[in-house]
């Protein structure tokens, strides 16, 4: 017997593996390097009695070395995460799956570029010395442009998917799920269509963030993918429109790929399950990972 909190909300239950000896392995191997590199230079080159620009070069070669452990530390985390029970939300018009705010793919990307940009900036420093200048070789010219389109490159990427997870913070992706259809919004991107509408099944992608989003078609004439601050567009006609479910921080993957291909061909079956009263507790059953391989039609009951 199913208590009133537990037939209006269930909680999450996820998994992330602990970091191997491999993973340990290949962090600890950059700071390793770059303190290693620091001390053998201050040894031959005295760098001690260089300029301030070749020592902030150093240092800045010292922090992106830390920051590749860190870049490792975080990405080995985020590839291993997945839920296993998903947390139902019961609402008036369905039911709403959260998605796990703590899956923070993005942080790991930032730290990469950020470690690339410091590296970059500490190698142009060391380069350039202000006292001799470049003396004129046009080798180092060539090196010093590469060196700072680099730089701005890194620096894009890094204020890219700073905003990228500021956005995402704000909307990880949710996804609703109505007698209707399904809905879910993430960063500035939503997803919104019936369970009629639903044409074709087209596979499955995994970013190398680790995500992992189910593709489907559907024939609609409603628009089916738009921007969060635009109204959805009608068309006048039905058109071929694909889109994608982000599942990894939400739900099972397999789970949710079987009930969405069910909903697909039952819409039926999918408007009941969604109108019941005991939704919540229904779709637990059906969408934790533990019981993901069985055969949906016995999950039905």
């Amino acid at each position: 017997m199913r208590t009133d909190d537990e037939a209006l909300r269930t909680a999450r239950v996820s998994r992330c593996n602990s970091r191997g000896i491999t993973d340990w392995l290949l962090a600890l191997i950059w700071p390793l390097m770059g303190v290693g590199f620091l001390l053998v230079l201050w040894r031959l080159d005295d760098i001690a009695h260089g300029s301030v620009e070749e020592k902030f070069g150093y240092v800045a070669l010292v922090l992106a070395s830390f920051g590749m452990c860190a870049y490792y530390l975080f990405s080995s985390r985020v590839f291993d995460y997945a839920v296993l029970v998903p947390e139902i939300v019961w609402e008036q018009t369905g039911v709403r799956l959260v998605a796990d705010k703590n899956f923070d793919p993005l942080l790991s990307f930032i730290i990469f570029w950020m470690s690339c940009l410091f590296a970059t900036i500490g190698i142009i420093l060391i380069i350039v010395d202000p006292e001799d200048g470049t003396d004129g070789i046009p080798v180092t010219y060539v090196a010093l442009a590469l060196l700072t389109a680099v730089a701005l490159v890194s620096l894009t990427r890094c204020v890219h998917y700073s905003w990228m997870r500021h956005r995402r913070r704000r909307y990880p992706g949710d996804i609703e799920l109505t007698p209707q259809g399904i809905r879910q919004r993430v960063a500035d991107r939503i997803v919104e269509v019936s369970w009629q509408d639903i044409n074709v099944w087209e596979g499955g992608r995994r970013s190398n963030m680790g995500e992992y989003t189910d593709l489907w078609n559907a024939v609609s004439r409603n628009q089916v993918r738009r921007f969060g601050n635009r109204e959805p567009q009608r068309y006048s006609g039905e058109r071929p429109q694909n889109f994608g479910i982000l599942l990894t921080p939400v739900v099972d993957n397999d789970a949710m790929h079987a009930f969405i291909w069910t909903a697909w061909t039952d819409p039926a079956w999918a408007s009941t399950l969604l109108s019941s009263q005991d939704r919540v507790g229904s779709l637990t059953d059906i969408l934790s990972s533990s019981r993901a391989e069985e055969p949906l039609l016995y999950r039905r009951s």
